[in-house]
């Protein structure tokens, strides 16, 4: 969470991050409002107005988030300036709609659209990258396979959007992860008009639930499916059809960060990896927990400083705050 929430709000504000007290505290809003987007997803609306602990720490939680964009983004319209970060694209976009062509977002728009960008850009991608971890200590042949890749590329310093390209393994391994445990593993849609599907009629306004992690774990879809492999995503393997593997949902309402996602887990792992091994720490078996994001739970694992290769060198003094 460390690391997503500082690239998040690297990319989200610039120059314009808060103070470490203050980023903590975001930190803090950002758990509560996702284990609460669980229990509000799945239990009627009603209940959700109820006075209960959970719910005051919810609304809280929400309004502080609104607070402090509102705050920057006041900074932001008074300065004028563009920072070549998302806030200043939010702040120079134009609707495109028919009826309001040429209208600026409003303060609203901005402010919703900035805490969608962050609750979905943080917690998702951190569960991810922690399985990722998980899934390689497990498998050693993996491992080395990962530590090959990411010597030959990197050669000890940290990747860059330019490695991508050539490291093939680490982004199938990414894929892999969120074909096993994808951090969005359950989504609720709501049908606008009476549809079919599936032979079932389903009437207008009708909730309906449907769920990532299953439909990646089917037999007839994937062979072998609950294997952790990242080469069936080798190019010359059969791939399944696109709408099989949706860890970012489908449609008009999938993820707008899916490529941003997968690339920042595939750096940071490529990363982590040339410099360190993880090695689980004994304790209760890792489990997915039931949350609005799927994150492993009493996953422990212990960082041991790689030996060989040129990375070991590069690792001493290294400061992952130093802005890579």
């Amino acid at each position: 969470m460390g690391i997503t929430s500082k690239i998040l709000l690297a990319t989200m504000f610039s120059s314009s991050l808060p103070a470490q007290a203050g980023h903590d505290r975001l930190h803090e809003d950002i758990v509560t409002i996702f284990d609460s987007a669980y229990r509000r997803m799945l239990t009627p609306r009603s209940l959700n107005r109820l006075p209960t602990r959970g719910n005051r720490r919810y609304r809280q939680a929400v309004a502080r988030m609104h607070r402090n964009i509102h705050a920057v983004l006041a900074d932001r319209r008074a300065d004028g300036t563009d920072h070549g970060d998302l806030l200043s694209a939010l702040l120079a976009a134009r609707d495109d709609g028919s009826e309001t062509a040429g209208r600026d977002l409003s303060d609203t728009e901005i402010t919703d659209n900035t805490m969608m960008f962050i609750l979905a850009g943080t917690e998702t991608t951190a569960s991810a990258l922690a399985w990722a971890l998980h899934l390689v200590a497990g498998h050693p042949e993996v491992e080395r396979a990962l530590h090959g890749e990411v010597d030959a590329v990197l050669d000890g310093r940290p990747a860059t959007h330019t490695d991508l390209p050539h490291l093939k393994l680490t982004g199938r391994i990414v894929t892999e992860t969120l074909r096993l445990y994808p951090p969005g593993w359950i989504f609720t849609r709501t049908t606008t008009a009476d549809a079919l599907l599936g032979g079932h009629r389903i009437p207008e306004n009708t909730t309906v639930i449907y769920s990532p992690y299953l439909l990646h774990r089917r037999a007839d879809l994937f062979d072998a499916p609950d294997r952790f492999d990242p080469d069936r995503w080798l190019p010359d393997r059969v791939q399944p059809g696109r709408h099989t593997l949706v860890p970012f949902g489908g449609g008009s309402r999938k993820c707008i960060g899916d490529t941003f996602a997968v690339t920042e887990a595939t750096l940071a792992l490529a990363t982590i990896a040339s410099r360190w091994t993880l090695r689980h720490v004994a304790g209760p078996p890792v489990t997915p927990a039931k949350s609005a994001a799927l994150y492993p739970r009493n996953l422990r694992m212990r960082a041991e400083v790689r030996a060989e290769g040129p990375r070991n060198d590069a690792t001493k003094g290294w400061n992952p705050d130093a802005g890579h």
